[in-house]
């Protein structure tokens, strides 16, 4: 290391809560400042350590004047910034920047415009060096801490009334995690889609060699601003100082501009860089939901310490707003953590037996009612109010429902808001309250960008070029009944693949037999439907959640069965317009991520992302039984009544919820004796609200591409 770090590798050993100390390692690290830099990041380096030692010390006395001190560190920190100087630090030093502008908060000196625009040039910066990562993994590190960024950045806005501003910064985090995998193959496939070609191989060269990257643990003040511990503190300056100055093991930085310069020409097919960096604004927004009859996009925004959450609602017609919702502050969202808990509970009780694991599951479904009981007062409830949507009679007894697009949070993506429980009951209903799901059609999307993906791509008809996986594993019991009433009732010159009767002996059904019938595969066209019957898995990284498929013969790769997020992503992003088709999970926690149980990046969403308009997925495990009675009936409604898929859903959910329900013709044999015999189980909350939809939420059973 060289001798020049000495004095801010100083501060990380001497950070404690002596203020005396800490300043006088501060004045000590602040002579480095004098000498020549060694690395073109190391005078911003040692300014950022310098920082984190006087947010210490503001942290333990409340000095304004230490903390004034820290913000002209670190505007002078902006000042050195280069196009030289990393990627990686320059999005931290602006991040840092925005956040110490908002705990100043000196309106006289509009902090608050200078916070969230200091907070929007970090996220493009980190944006473009997600680009520039090596691979889906790295680049999607680095977009997890920019999504959370977005996130305070969007609450920062939301709760100062500026709403353009948070939805923006929702859409430059949300949007990022996303776009950054489907960008995942690769800097060279981009540059030699702009005609770079001898670029794109210079690239390839120099990451051939590149040992793995250890996954970034993210950025930012949280330590010094959030009151973290001196061992906190420690951890925050290791960020800030080299761990490795040997050149040898990163891109070179004349490459790494030429690189991103090409990808920022405007010309060229590919739209990478557009694609990640460009956030929609409101008027996109509107335009998208005209386009598709969509009310509105509704963002749902948890409430940051001891702040309230926030619904920011973007309507088809009329002002953008944000509502206050209590229930998403950190007193008010109770349900939501026990659900949570409970959910962990569940899944370490699989693994200490099957009394363990029942006993678990009915806490995880006991947790899940009290959720649907909290979601529609603490959040629906005031959203559709806040609509309109909830007018005395019930708009969804005579009128079209309401027509949602939710962008659910972070946690927020753990909860079914489609189940959430209205005050007041449907007329006729046996019930003191309604679901969400009788007064609207609730589509989800990770972001505003994927909704409007979606939405420019048209439908085909879903029975045009249909293929039905059964479980190649064999273990869902109701797996091949329920292929075999599809096919028998509405698709009848479906291709088969898994573990069925009349599939043919090399359609084993595995993730290449998959990948091939996707937008972008060998197959041409690409199929109508897809409805994988298969196991699903959230993984504790987002890119690890997989389907369960076949092992090829002779694979010669770990899991060579598992379809993960990542497979799926490692294609060259190419934007697409045209008709999509309709993928159907059903399957379990296909719209979830284990670790922070957001959907912004698993199978469903990066199914749309490779080119599919509609995804239906599922958020937890539904029985084998009950599954194949929905997905019988959400296909009826689909194919005979000719229904679009989030309209075809919501028929299905309500009739599960029916107990005058008849079966469709679909249903015959085994399941409808299976389906009548547990005629009241279908109605429970678990039975039905797992499965969710994704993509464009128009109407319209087939349509041709459009641009909203």
């Amino acid at each position: 290391m060289d001798a020049c770090w000495a004095p801010a590798l100083a501060l990380s050993s001497l950070i404690e809560p002596d203020p005396g100390r800490v300043s006088e390692a501060v004045t000590r690290a602040r002579g480095a400042l004098d000498g020549p830099a060694s690395t073109p990041d190391q005078h911003v380096r040692v300014r950022q350590a310098v920082v984190y030692a006087l947010l210490a010390i503001h942290r333990s006395t409340d000095d304004p004047s230490v903390l004034e001190e820290a913000v002209g560190e670190l505007e002078r920190a902006r000042r050195d910034l280069t196009e030289r100087t990393s990627p990686d630090i320059r999005q931290k030093v602006l991040w840092e920047l925005a956040e110490a502008y908002r705990l100043r908060g000196d309106r006289g000196r509009d902090d608050i415009d200078a916070a969230l625009s200091t907070a929007q040039e970090s996220l493009r910066v980190l944006a473009e060096d997600v680009l520039l990562q090596l691979g889906a993994e790295h680049g999607l590190e680095v977009a997890r801490a920019g999504a959370s960024r977005g996130l305070l950045a969007a609450h920062w806005a939301a709760v100062d009334g500026r709403i353009e501003e948070a939805v923006e910064s929702l859409e430059n985090g949300r949007g990022l995690v996303l776009r950054a995998a489907a960008a995942a193959a690769g800097v060279p496939e981009q540059l030699a889609a702009r005609g770079e070609a001898e670029l794109a191989e210079r690239w390839r060269t120099a990451v051939r060699d590149l040992p793995p990257r250890a996954a970034p643990t993210g950025g930012g003040l949280a330590p010094g601003v959030g009151g973290g511990t001196p061992e906190e503190v420690r951890t925050a300056l290791a960020r800030v100082l080299p761990a490795e100055l040997d050149p040898g093991l990163a891109i070179p930085s004349t490459l790494r501009r030429r690189a991103l310069e090409a990808l920022r020409r405007p010309d060229g097919g590919s739209e990478a860089l557009r694609g990640l960096l460009g956030a929609p604004g409101i008027a996109q927004l509107r335009e998208g939901l005209c386009a598709t009859g969509a009310d509105a996009l509704v963002y749902l925004v948890l409430g940051q310490g001891t702040a309230d959450g926030v619904a920011v609602l973007v309507g088809s017609a009329g002002d953008p707003a944000a509502l206050p919702l209590p229930g998403l502050g950190a007193l008010g969202r109770e349900p939501l953590e026990r659900y949570l808990d409970a959910g962990a509970r569940r899944s370490a009780g699989s693994e200490r037996g099957m009394d363990a694991y029942a006993e678990a599951h009915r806490h995880w479904e006991a947790a899940l009612e009290g959720l649907c009981d909290w979601a529609g007062p603490a959040v629906l409830a005031p959203v559709l109010d806040a609509l309109g949507a909830r007018a005395e009679g019930g708009r969804g007894a005579h009128d079209a429902p309401v027509r949602l697009v939710l962008v659910p949070c972070g946690n927020l993506g753990a909860v079914p808001w489609h189940a959430a429980r209205l005050p007041g009951s449907r007329a006729g209903a046996p019930r003191p309250y309604a679901y969400a799901c009788e007064a609207a059609v609730i589509s989800y999307a990770a972001s505003g960008g994927e909704f409007l993906r979606a939405a420019r791509r048209g439908r085909m008809p879903a029975g045009e070029r249909a293929v039905l996986v059964a479980d190649p594993s064999g273990d869902l019991t109701w797996a091949q009944d329920e292929v075999t009433a599809l096919r028998t009732a509405y698709y009848t010159g479906a291709l088969l693949y898994g573990w069925h009767e009349d599939a043919p002996e090399s359609a084993l059904g595995t993730p290449e037999d998959v990948l091939s019938h996707l937008p972008g595969g060998p197959a041409v066209p690409a199929a109508s439907l897809l409805h994988l019957v298969v196991h699903g898995l959230a993984g504790l990284r987002p890119t690890d959640s997989a389907l369960h498929l076949a092992a090829p013969d002779l694979a010669d790769t770990p899991d060579p069965g598992r379809l993960t997020v990542t497979r799926i992503l490692d294609v060259p992003a190419v934007e697409r317009s045209t008709a999509g088709p309709l993928i159907v999970l059903s399957a379990c926690e296909t719209d979830l991520s284990s670790r922070d149980h957001d959907e912004a990046l698993t199978p469903t969403t990066a199914l749309l992302a490779r080119g599919a308009t509609d995804v239906v997925g599922s958020r937890w495990k539904v029985s084998d039984s009950a599954s194949a009675a929905l997905m019988v009936v959400f296909h009826h409604q689909l194919t005979v009544a000719g229904l679009a898929p989030p309209d075809a859903l919501r028929a299905a959910q309500l009739w599960m919820l029916d107990h005058d329900r008849r079966p469709v013709p679909g249903l015959t044999g085994l399941l409808l004796a299976e389906t009548q015999s547990d005629a009241g189980g279908l109605a429970r909350v678990v039975s039905w609200a797992g499965f969710i939809h994704q993509g464009s939420p128009a109407p319209h059973a087939s349509a041709e591409g459009r641009q909203p």
